[in-house]
């Protein structure tokens, strides 16, 4: 009978041993777990702050070209205006090249120090597209405006009478129309390939699991809802560089040679 007792009080005690290493036992994981739980939402948190990397001497200097852009170009366009004597057909298209950097100083730049803040796309869909069109089309305004000057001097110099019989104010106008209509139809896909992508709808699938032996499931940290501005060329079903070639020929290599040529 006493030794039936002792047994009997030396397995409660093992049992009372066990149970208690095995609660903090227990305890000791949910606090590993917890802590993992913060060590991976660290991480995560870390990697949505690396987007908002800001580049205060780029925005420094943003703001600077804005404001000599702005100012050198109204100036320009006020002068050839306000004066007879200005209003030549070389100043005209000397006008025509202010209008275009207005045009990329007052929507383009500004998006640009945006994103220099952070890739995180917050103007909606029509901005980001507009955007990367009016860039180009800008750009191309610009060239084949320095392009058609070029040759309005090479003709001046060549034949100085027909040419100002030809080259008068209307005919420039309807130059300066033509080169700002090509320019905007050849960006046109640019519409097209530009799309605004909620990146963080690409990452919802993931799920963190504990590194424990038991392959305890924790709570799914989803991240933040953003979006980003960027060219999708599978929407067009061409290749980027076959694109990239395309442009570079109609935008610069063509009125390269051209300008070259006069």
């Amino acid at each position: 009978m006493a030794v039936t007792k002792a047994v009997t009080a030396i397995t409660t005690e093992m049992w009372g041993k066990e149970e208690l290493v095995s609660t903090l036992g227990s305890q000791q994981q949910t606090r590993n777990n917890s802590l993992y739980r913060l060590q991976m939402a660290k991480v995560i948190k870390d990697f949505y702050d690396s987007f908002d990397d800001t580049n205060y001497v780029l925005i420094v200097l943003y703001i600077v070209i804005i404001a000599l852009a702005l100012i050198s170009n109204i100036l320009v366009i006020i002068v050839v205006f306000k004066y007879q004597y200005m209003r030549s057909v070389t100043n005209y298209f000397v006008v025509n090249l202010s209008v275009a950097d207005l045009l990329v100083t007052i929507i383009c730049m500004p998006m640009s120090i945006s994103q220099a803040v952070t890739i995180i796309w917050v103007y909606g869909e029509l901005m980001c597209k507009l955007f990367y069109y009016l860039q180009g089309v800008a750009v191309a305004a610009s060239v084949f405006t320095f392009t058609t000057m070029s040759i309005d001097r090479y003709l001046a110099i060549r034949s100085p009478i027909g040419f100002r019989q030809r080259f008068n104010r209307k005919v420039t106008i309807i130059i300066i129309g033509v080169l700002w209509a090509v320019s905007l139809s050849i960006f046109i896909p640019v519409l097209k390939l530009v799309i605004l992508r909620n990146v963080s709808a690409e990452l919802w699938n993931i799920t963190l699991t504990s590194p424990d032996v038991n392959g305890e499931i924790l709570e799914v940290l989803k991240p933040p809802n953003y979006y980003v501005c960027l060219e999708d060329f599978e929407s067009l079903g061409v290749d980027s560089y076959i694109f990239g070639v395309g442009y570079f020929t109609c935008v610069y290599a063509i009125p390269g040679k051209l300008h070259i040529r006069s």
